[in-house]
C-alpha cells in the first residue's frame, strides 16, 4: 500500500459515543472476515476502566495479529477507511481515517510467542 503525501484535514472535534458505536462497527466488520482484532491503547483503557471511550481522545485504536496486517488494511479500505499521513514509517502501523465521520483509527500489528508458560506481546512500532 502506498504512503499517502499530504497530511489529513484537521480533525473534528472527538465524539466519544460515537466513536464507540464505530469501533464496534469496525470490530464487528473484522471478525466475520477472519480477523483476530481487538481495542487496544487509549480505547482499550477507556473500555476497561469507564466502559466507553474517553471523552479526551481522539482516534480509535485497534490490533491484529501481524500475520493478518497487510489485508485488515487492505480490508479496512473496503470499509470506508483511507489510509492517513504519518510522520512514522514502521512496519505494523498505519493511520486511517473514515471518508464521512473524518474519525480517525491507528491499525497496530502485533507478535506473540510463549516463552516460559508466559505468553508475550510486541508491538513492533519500529521505524524501516
Amino acid at each position: 500500500m502506498p504512503w499517502p503525501t499530504a497530511a489529513p484535514a484537521p480533525q473534528t472535534p472527538f465524539d466519544a459515543v460515537a466513536a464507540g458505536r464505530q469501533l464496534e462497527q469496525v470490530l464487528a466488520a473484522l471478525c466475520p472476515a477472519g480477523f483476530h482484532a481487538f481495542a487496544t491503547g487509549d480505547a482499550l483503557l477507556g473500555l476497561v476502566r469507564d466502559g466507553r471511550l474517553m471523552d479526551h481522545d481522539k482516534d480509535l485504536d485497534v490490533v491484529v495479529p501481524m500475520d493478518e496486517f497487510a489485508r485488515a488494511c487492505a480490508h479496512l479500505m473496503n470499509l470506508d477507511w483511507q489510509p492517513a499521513w504519518i510522520p512514522v514509517d514502521a512496519v505494523n502501523f498505519r493511520a486511517f481515517v473514515h471518508r464521512r465521520r473524518q474519525l480517525t483509527l491507528d491499525l497496530l500489528g502485533y507478535t506473540a510467542w510463549r516463552s516460559c508458560s508466559m505468553l508475550v506481546l510486541i508491538l513492533m512500532r519500529v521505524s524501516l
